[in-house]
Parts: structure tokens; sequence; C-alpha cells
């Protein structure tokens, strides 16, 4: 598909700009993929140190001393817009000036004060309080910044002309064996914890069967 290819070529040149403007903002690859389960709650993501240069010879020997970073913008949330998907790759940017400063900023999903503070160092706002589940994770574009990086985001948004459907895999329900005097069944754990299950055939309680327990999740 060619605007996919067209659209994360221009993530990469506004990436590049990034790094121009604030240099200090190690070199990452980006990319565009599928959140999975997260597609509806995530916009993106950064993991140090993935990718590195290969000989390309025997294809085996890595070339270079360091390994490159990489950022992931989840495909589901193209459709945010120009803006907001730029912002999404700034934050990311965070993270990377985070690793190069030797800086913890998160403690798992919850993006600690030192994030707000390094955000502030290239064009953004933090939140006014901390969210309960990220922290301070919630930057935003200084209206300054938004203006120089205007051509970027103009060029991010005319590309957003693709966008991935969110799919969303319900979870099986917990089932577990149990047996009555006369028969077995599969029954929801749920369905078990709520209360006694009596079969209606032979008026026994249906028990957990601990040998041959069955559960699925």
């Amino acid at each position: 598909m060619k605007q996919y290819l067209a659209l994360v070529d221009t993530l990469n040149q506004a990436w590049t700009q990034i790094r121009k403007v604030y240099p200090e903002i190690p070199e990452a690859v980006v990319l565009v993929a599928t959140g999975g389960r997260r597609a509806t709650t995530t916009f993106g993501w950064f993991v140090g140190e993935t990718w590195i240069e290969i000989d390309p010879e025997d294809k085996q020997t890595m070339k270079g001393e360091h390994a490159i970073h990489e950022i992931t913008l989840v495909a589901e949330q193209l459709h945010r817009g120009g803006l907001a998907v730029f912002t999404t790759l700034l934050h990311e940017g965070v993270h990377g000036l985070a690793k190069a400063r030797g800086i913890k900023e998160v403690s798992g999903k919850r993006h600690n004060r030192k994030f707000a503070q390094l955000a502030e160092d290239v064009g953004m706002k933090g939140p006014v309080e901390a969210d309960e589940k990220i922290g301070w994770s919630k930057c935003t574009l200084r209206p300054e910044t938004v203006s120089l990086f205007k051509p970027e985001i103009d060029a991010i948004d005319k590309a957003l002309d693709v966008c991935r459907i969110v799919k969303i895999d319900k979870p099986k329900p917990a089932v577990k064996k149990a047996k009555c005097e006369c028969r077995e069944a599969n029954l929801s754990k749920k369905f078990l914890d709520a209360g006694a299950v009596i079969c209606g055939l032979c008026m026994a309680k249906f028990e957990l069967d601990k040998q041959g327990e069955n559960e699925h999740s």
C-alpha cells in the first residue's frame, strides 16, 4: 500500500526534524504497528536499544558501538490527526531524551514528574496534575512548538489517509469442569463463584473436579 509507505516516510522525516531542533534526543527507528489489545488505549511506545547494523557480508557480525532505539506509533490511533500524532512522536522522543541523560522517567506505565520536566526541555507543557494511572504523561505542545513544527504536522496530516481497523478479541471466559452425581459439565468460574449450582436431574450440587479441572483464560 503506497499510502502506508508514504506515511512511514513522512513520520521519519518529522523525526529527523525533531532531532535537528533537539539534537540531544537520540536516533530511533520510527515504526507504525498494531497496538494489539492496547489499540484503543495506547498511542505509542518507546523501546531502548533494539536495532543495530549487521555486516552485509556474513549477515551475522554486528556493526556499530551502540544499538538504536525504537519508537512505535499505534496504527489504530492514526485517525487522531497530524497534531495528535506528532505530539505522540515528540512524547516518545522525551523517553529517548531520558535514556540519553540516564534519567528514570517511568515506573511501569506511570510517568513520574521527571518526565514532565524533560518534556519542558523539548517544547512541551506538563499537565496540571498527575493522572491516577499514567502519572505525568499527558504533556501537550506549546503554541510556539506547534508553529515551529507546522510543516511537519501538516505533512503528517496530509499523509494520514490510511488507518488500521480496530479489532478487539473478546477474552474467553474462564471455565472449570464440575461434577454432580450423574454427569459433568464445564461451568464458568464466575457462575460457580456466585453460589451453589444444583443439577436438575439428580438434585445434587455440582462440585469442582479437582483432577480434571479445565480452565481457559
